[in-house]
Order: structure tokens, then sequence, then C-alpha cells
């Protein structure tokens, strides 16, 4: 771990699942390293004192970017939750650990709605790429340059395999998790 000049550390990741990478967000402030921006592929933290923040990773029902989504911003930050970064419909929350757990959804209801915007965006993401592979693929069977066919083969197979990551794993654990959720919430009831 090197520091920069400007006296904070710089991390490269690639993330696809929100839960590791607020896990690895929370395992950095136990080393005391306080996560403070992030630009794609690109973190950077401070010194912290070890422990001194929890981090959580929202995707709130309204752009967080957009003046719709202020009002949430700000409700958060009314309920002691700063708001670390913004990055497409992400949001990077932290609190300080001495004020105690941090939980952005604390009902089955809650709990279930947030799933179901993981699940679409990533269900989105999932058909945008299927559909994409799949214009390569035409493109491919309508090529005549023989000798650069087999690049738009792997590009395809390649697109194709994020599509069915995306599409299927993310999705269908989310759709998993959702319906373990709503067992739970028609036993309480």
């Amino acid at each position: 771990m090197k520091m920069n000049r400007n006296g904070l550390y710089v991390f490269y990741k690639w993330y696809v699942n929100p839960g590791k990478e607020e896990k690895w967000l929370n395992d950095m402030a136990a080393e005391g390293l306080a996560f403070r921006k992030y630009t794609p592929y690109r973190y950077v933290f401070e010194s912290s004192k070890p422990g001194e923040y929890l981090y959580k990773l929202e995707m709130p029902e309204k752009n967080p970017g957009t003046p719709e989504g202020k009002p949430y911003l700000d409700f958060l930050d009314e309920s002691g939750v700063e708001v670390v970064s913004i990055y497409s419909a992400w949001v990077y929350l932290r609190k300080k650990a001495s004020d105690g757990p941090f939980e952005l959804y604390t009902d089955i209801e809650s709990r279930i709605a947030y799933l179901k915007r993981q699940k679409a965006m990533w269900s989105g993401l999932g058909a945008s790429m299927m559909l994409l592979s799949n214009s390569y693929f035409i493109f491919y069977l309508t090529k005549i340059l023989g000798d650069l066919s087999w690049i738009w083969m792997v590009a395809y197979a390649v697109f194709m395999a994020l599509a069915l990551t995306y599409l299927l794993g993310f999705a269908l654990n989310l759709q998993k998790q959702i319906q373990k959720l709503e067992k739970e919430k028609n036993i309480s009831e």
C-alpha cells in the first residue's frame, strides 16, 4: 500500500457485486483507511482511525445525481449519514461506527424493494449485453472478410458470457434473495 503525493491512497479495482464491494470498503476502514471518492475502477482513501467508519452502498429509487434524488440524500444527511461519493445510480455512504450499527433497510418490504431495483438494473444490463452480442453474431454471419472472422466469434462469445453472467448470475441470485424475504414476510404476517 503506497501513499500518493497528496497523502491519499489509491486502489484500482473492479466490482460487479455491491455486497463484496461494501465488504471491501468496510475491511479497509477496519485497517484505518477511510474511503473518500470513487470514479470508475478507482477508489481513493485517506488515513483514519481503524474502524472509525461503517460503509454502505445504496441504489436509491431516484437517481442521486438529479434534483429528484436530492431529498433522499438530504434525509440521509439529517440522519447522520454522510454521502461520500456518487457514481451513476449508486451512492457510497458512511457513518461513524461509534453511532452504532448502520442499516438502511430495517424492514422486509424496503429490503425487497431495494433488491428488486438491483435486479432490474442487472437484468437490463444483461439483456442489453445479449442484444449487443447477438448484433456481433449477425455481423459475423454477414461478414465476408474471412481472415478477421475469428475476432467476431471471440467477441460474440465474450459478450454472451458476460451477458449470461449478469443476467442469469446476478439477477437470479437477487431473485432468490427476494423470494427468501417474501417467505419471511408471509411467515411473519
